[in-house]
């Protein structure tokens, strides 16, 4: 049974969280009223308890509304350039790039196929050369079907359930349009087992590549550089908050910064431009050291947020005590980007 209640709620389930934003909306105009973060050991109670406090039952019985985004860990996006207008018009062409060239099995997963310039659908409806740049984006069926049973089972009713990579890409271009950035900005989803990596203008997603290095090559290191006696003591202690890596951060993560470093140079040869800006908005707060480290490292910006700013122009108002929260923390970035419509270009100017 669904609540009559008007409130709206906003849900991005990441791997390492479970954000919330309750907002008096599900559709703007609105305005954030509060935000939270639960750690995922710990989520699904703590998203249950809010659901049966704004239902008004204190648990179970009614369901409250929600748009959710989700990363499943099989999740792809993926870059692809239509080379002949008549090849995309053959109704097994999109299929047969997803099979072949992605190695993705159409049987198993979710897929939709969007114009990498303003995130539409694709259709054969409009010319294809408006539609040459496309990205290929979706997971695993039952990975999504999973994480809408956790949902319901938390009182949660899935008004739309998004892939949040889509969301993040889409927000990213439209904010450094509207700020009137013209660098592209490196965009980083990390990980235990890969980094899935973006390179994203005010024009379109430039380019997608997933690095099989993530977050649980750098626990090896730790045990390493600080001899530990095992792996579990080093995951442990790289996920307290009793440790500053800052020091050895460069050290811990010199894989993955070579790799970064090879996917930026071969970009900046090939395409003339020049990355200025690195976004991650995936981590926890006590892994804050890492943008700090690839941002130093790669001779990158961090990419600053101005929500107050920033989201109005979608008739999209967080309360002070929101902002005040949220401020300058890239990780509150997929929750906001839900929440703004970011499927046409404006050349910058913010949508009224």
């Amino acid at each position: 049974m669904l609540s009559r209640k008007a409130k709206g709620l906003f849900i991005e389930v990441g791997e390492f969280s479970v954000q919330v934003a309750k907002t008096t909306s599900l559709t703007a105009p609105l305005a954030v009223e509060s935000v939270d973060s639960f750690p995922l050991d710990s989520a699904w109670e703590r998203l249950s308890r809010l659901t049966g406090e704004m239902s008004g039952t204190g648990s179970g019985g009614k369901l409250i509304q929600a748009h959710c985004a989700v990363y499943p860990p099989s999740r792809f996006v993926r870059r692809h350039t239509v080379e002949s207008a008549a090849k995309a018009k053959d109704p097994a062409y999109l299929g047969k790039v997803l099979s072949q060239q992605f190695k993705v099995d159409t049987a198993k997963n979710v897929a939709a196929v969007l114009n990498a310039v303003d995130g539409s659908e694709f259709t054969l409806e409009r010319s294809i050369a408006q539609q040459k740049e496309l990205l290929f984006a979706g997971a695993l069926k039952a990975e999504f079907e999973g994480l809408q049973v956790s949902l319901t089972d938390a009182d949660v009713y899935p008004v739309s359930l998004q892939l949040g990579t889509l969301s993040v890409l889409g927000g990213i271009s439209d904010y450094i349009a509207s700020k009137q950035i013209t660098d592209p900005v490196l965009v980083l989803e990390m990980s235990m087992g890969q980094t899935c990596t973006y390179i994203v203008s005010r024009n379109m997603v430039e380019l997608t590549r997933p690095l099989s290095k993530g977050l649980g090559t750098i626990v090896p290191r730790i045990q390493e550089e600080l001899g530990l006696k095992d792996e579990a003591s080093a995951k442990k202690l790289f996920f307290s908050n009793t440790f500053d890596f800052t020091e050895m951060g460069p050290a811990l993560l010199q894989g993955l910064l070579k790799e970064l470093q090879a996917a930026i140079g071969f970009f900046e040869v090939q395409t003339g431009m020049t990355i200025g800006h690195i976004h991650l908005g995936s981590l926890p707060e006590n892994l804050s050291w890492i943008p700090s480290v690839m941002s130093k490292s790669l001779g990158l910006r961090l990419l600053r947020t101005d929500y107050g700013e920033w989201l109005p122009g979608y008739s999209v108002q967080p309360q002070d005590s929101v902002l005040d929260q949220t401020r300058d923390h890239a990780s509150w970035f997929g929750l906001f980007s839900m929440m703004g419509a970011f499927n046409s270009k404006d050349n910058g100017s913010k949508k009224k």
